[in-house]
């Protein structure tokens, strides 16, 4: 048995036929089979997630570039002891999800300890790896010293920046089906304290919407970002069936800073003049105060 839509995408007639093999879609008279309605979503008439992909590649990678060469950063998921770099946060956000849930990933830390620079690379990492491991694209969505008026205007500033022809309104559709990642940077600058019941509403109600297969990523000061707080205000959170996450991103020690800088052409002699600074819970042992 088939079931059949019809519609108009771009101005052409589209008839989409459903069966148990998948999806064929009828553009006029030219068939193109989808192996689901995911893989329909992710084609170049609708989400486009292989130019998103390579677009969001190239203007990333400017991006690290002019931030220039940063010691690695490393963190700690769920309090546990063992450190992990953006390959574990990337398995981390990787494994399989219970269908209709939405998963929460905390990113917290001091500042300058580089969580938008870590979010940077893993979303570059997502895009330029797309054709390998279909993982989700990472949407970066930075506060940029603005306040949080509606979230989806954030959402819509960093999709003209990518040059998508995906729209703001189409976002939550790929994000429950696990196509994209939002990837909240700065969430505890996006509120005033006047706006602070306004951001976690608006985070309720982006859970609510990207309920299947969803995963949101929330990034800010460990201050501000912590389980606790983020059971406590995000209602639509649901105990034991939604997941919590938290990575938290950790200074380098004194040694692997010291074998950094020697690595970045500081000579022995230079490297002693700053030994009274690479003191361990020292600031300048944080990434990019480090490079300076």
């Amino acid at each position: 048995d088939s079931s059949f839509v019809k519609l108009t995408r771009n101005g052409e007639p589209t008839r989409i036929e459903i069966n148990t093999d998948g999806l064929v879609e009828w553009v006029g008279e030219r068939p193109q089979k989808h192996a689901s309605f995911k893989a329909l979503l992710a084609s170049e008439r609708y989400g486009a997630l292989k130019s998103w992909a390579a677009q969001q590649s190239l203007l990333l990678r400017q991006e690290v570039a002019a931030v220039g060469s940063l010691i690695e950063q490393k963190g700690t998921i769920n309090n546990s002891i063992d450190e992990v770099g953006i390959e574990g946060v990337d398995e981390l956000l990787r494994r399989p999800q219970v269908e209709e849930t939405t998963r929460i990933l905390l990113i917290d830390g001091p500042a300058g300890i580089g969580k938008t620079n870590f979010i940077i690379n893993l979303a570059l990492n997502r895009s330029e790896n797309l054709a390998k491991g279909q993982a989700a694209l990472i949407l970066h969505v930075e506060s940029r010293g603005r306040q949080l008026s509606y979230i989806y205007d954030l959402v819509a500033f960093s999709l003209q920046r990518l040059r998508t022809s995906v729209t703001f309104d189409q976002i939550p559709v790929l994000v429950l089906h696990g196509l994209i990642t939002i990837a909240v940077d700065g969430f505890d600058e996006l509120a005033d304290p006047n706006g602070y019941n306004l951001a976690w509403a608006q985070v309720n109600e982006l859970v609510r919407s990207i309920r299947g297969q969803g995963s949101l990523i929330l990034a800010g000061r460990e201050t501000f970002i912590g389980r606790r707080r983020v059971q406590q205000d995000i209602q639509e959170l649901r105990d034991g069936i939604d997941e919590i996450d938290s990575f938290t991103l950790t200074p380098p020690s004194p040694h692997d800073a010291r074998r950094w800088l020697l690595a970045q052409g500081v000579n022995d002699d230079q490297l002693q003049q700053l030994e009274g600074l690479l003191e361990r819970g020292s600031l300048a042992l944080r990434p990019f105060f480090l490079k300076q």
